[in-house]
């Protein structure tokens, strides 16, 4: 249990994910949607080479307000419009997302897009379960510098707000390497 505490922060299990949630009798694990660090370095367009620590936090992804069925034993949370229910496949393919994000982090060159709602998307082509045919998975996100620790790396915050299967295509402003959304956000530029 060490090592686990060790990478996630515990507060965060009653912020946003309980530990475990009982759906229709049957319990879920939620300690992957857990806070977690990952870090890289970037060679910033002046030259420099600079060091990130990227806390990446979860939303409820694993719910859904579409138009599922409220039976009896479903594990809801309250949404900003109605209630949301528990989704099984969304959850299924949630347990993904610690390990695409970590990746993402850890490989900064990778592109990412800007939305029309200025917050930044990655999508994925290839799931577990499989997606439908047509189907992508997005994950949504904003990134929020926070502050320079003492050993001059700096601390930015990675918010996935939303990560979904759907046949649709996202209109994108702008297509940039995910070291470099950082860069400007924790820059200014």
């Amino acid at each position: 249990m060490l090592a686990f505490c060790s990478q996630f922060d515990l507060w965060q299990v009653f912020l946003y994910h309980p530990e475990i949630i009982t759906h229709l009798a049957t319990g879920y694990s939620l300690k992957h949607m857990w806070k977690r660090t990952d870090s890289f370095d970037w060679q910033r367009t002046t030259g420099e080479t600079v060091g990130f620590d990227v806390v990446t936090t979860f939303a409820d992804h694993c719910y859904t307000d579409e138009q599922l069925p409220f039976e009896q034993g479903c594990y809801t949370v309250e949404g900003k419009l109605r209630d949301r229910v528990f989704c099984t496949d969304r959850y299924a393919r949630s347990k993904q997302l610690p390990q695409l994000l970590s990746s993402l982090i850890t490989k900064p060159g990778t592109g990412v897009n800007l939305t029309q709602d200025r917050n930044w998307m990655n999508l994925v082509l290839v799931m577990t379960p499989p997606l439908k045919r047509g189907d992508r998975y997005y994950i949504f996100f904003h990134v929020k510098g926070t502050d320079v620790q003492a050993d001059g790396r700096h601390k930015v915050t990675l918010y996935v707000e939303s990560a979904y299967a759907k046949e649709l295509r996202i209109h994108v402003k702008r297509r940039a390497p995910f070291g470099r959304v950082v860069e400007e956000v924790v820059f200014g530029i």
